[in-house]
């Protein structure tokens, strides 16, 4: 598909040294623990942010929305979790797309999301970070290196993997803020 997006965003939450305390304290779970049907991921995710940590959750909406991205609609449904991918998780995971399923109120949905997001929330590491594919012959269009405080926003649909996964809790390991949005 020639229609994909991918962008990059450097320091995008304000007053993000407060911030961060709040995000490694939430709890996380293993995919087991989510007992979600046909779900999988490496490491531990929280969650869904908006019944975990309701304030958070609204003020990245927030954020999101202040940036103005062309390529987002005026309406959308957003899904988030914290997600903590250790250094015995680097092993574990795959090239995947997100474009199936949508996950609300803890349960499966077939409808799809239109774009991907992280945020890097621990310390810069730029041995990480989360890699693009292209679909015919998986080679690396874009590499968006681990840079505290970055969003990165790409179209669902786009083949990706996470890499160089590091450190053993949500303090010091690979913590992203996964977003999920669909258009409504």
């Amino acid at each position: 598909m020639n229609n994909r997006i991918a962008y990059q965003c450097e320091n995008v939450l304000s007053n993000f040294n407060l911030l961060l305390p709040h995000f490694n304290n939430i709890k996380l779970y293993s995919t087991k623990e989510h007992n979600l049907p046909n779900t999988a991921w490496p490491g531990l995710r929280s969650y869904e942010l908006s019944i975990e940590q309701p304030f958070l959750f609204f003020l990245i909406v927030k954020t999101i929305q202040d940036l103005k991205l062309p390529f987002l609609p005026s309406k959308f449904e957003i899904k988030m979790y914290v997600h903590l991918r250790r250094k015995k998780d680097d092993a574990k995971d795959w090239i995947h797309r997100d474009s199936n399923p949508f996950i609300s109120n803890n349960e499966v949905c077939n409808t799809g999301v239109d774009f991907s997001g992280l945020i890097y929330l621990n310390k810069t590491n730029l041995m990480s970070g989360t890699y693009l594919y292209d679909d015919e012959t998986q080679n690396i269009t874009n590499d968006f290196k681990y840079v505290q405080n970055s969003l990165v926003i790409f179209s669902s649909n786009y083949l990706h993997k996470g890499y160089g996964y590091f450190g053993d809790n949500s303090n010091n390991g690979r913590t992203t803020l996964n977003i999920f949005i669909k258009n409504v």
